[in-house]
């Protein structure tokens, strides 16, 4: 059960708490559309049936082991076209605390999981929700490997697997929305440069050579250079600058 946080003044100040759901994010859509909606809502569950990741990805989690939650955040001050730095705020704001804990090895892998060398920490779905063509909410879920000890498949890798320690999720709770707050006022006040800067400083395999590959199964070898306001990955490869979408590119190790 987790409790209303005390720190924040938008983030967390309505919790709802679900021992079990289907989605976290499904169910913060549900409260959008009943008219219930609230910036800093935030569902929190112990265990999702259903719980997604980008694409067609799952999102599979141990009861109770791990940070899974969605919250609710009122975006209508963001234009459409800058959707991306809503995933950007929510990165940077896993990172602060996982780099407290682990330090500087944690890296930005994109668009927005969360490594600790080559294991996976954290995946984030943000979705959007549009009134006629503007942003009105977007809803981002979280989930934090904490706990949990075995992962299938192994690249994933949680806090307690790595430092040996075992982990408050209260704690975790309380510290995620601390720091999505501090980032998204942030991004409200439009300091929508030093948030991009930083992102791209933590951003795995910026600025150097690596092997990814396409959709086709062909590999290149290529260097990012940018993330577009879109969100697109941008990628040279010899003379040639490339943009990819989501699932338009693997990184090959």
């Amino acid at each position: 059960m987790y409790k209303i946080l005390a720190k924040t003044s938008i983030v967390g100040k309505k919790v709802i708490f679900m021992p079990s759901c289907h989605s976290t994010n499904d169910i913060c859509a549900e409260f959008v559309s009943a008219g219930q909606g609230e910036n800093g809502l935030v569902i929190a569950t112990d265990y999702q049936t259903k719980g997604r990741g980008q694409g067609a990805n799952m999102w599979v989690s141990d009861k109770g082991e791990n940070l899974i939650i969605s919250v609710l955040l009122d975006t209508s001050f963001l234009a459409v076209s800058k959707q991306f730095y809503l995933n950007i705020v929510v990165c940077l704001s896993i990172l602060e605390i996982l780099k407290n804990f682990l330090g500087e090895d944690v890296m930005i892998k994109w668009p927005n999981d969360m490594y600790y060398k080559d294991k996976k920490l954290c995946g984030v779905l943000i979705q959007n929700i549009l009134k006629g063509t503007a942003m009105e909410y977007s809803i981002a879920g979280i989930g934090i490997n904490v706990n949990q000890m075995i992962f299938e498949p192994d690249n994933a890798a949680s806090l307690r697997m790595i430092t040996g320690k075992w982990y408050e999720l209260q704690t975790i709770f309380e510290q995620t929305g601390e720091k999505l707050e501090k980032y998204y006022l942030q991004l409200k006040d439009g300091n929508i440069h030093s948030l991009k800067t930083r992102y791209m400083k933590n951003l795995l395999w910026y600025q150097e050579p690596h092997h990814f590959a396409l959709k086709s199964g062909e590999e290149f070898k290529g260097t990012i250079t940018d993330v577009e306001e879109s969100g697109r990955l941008m990628v040279k490869s010899g003379k040639v600058l490339c943009r990819f979408g989501y699932r338009e590119i693997r990184f090959v190790r």
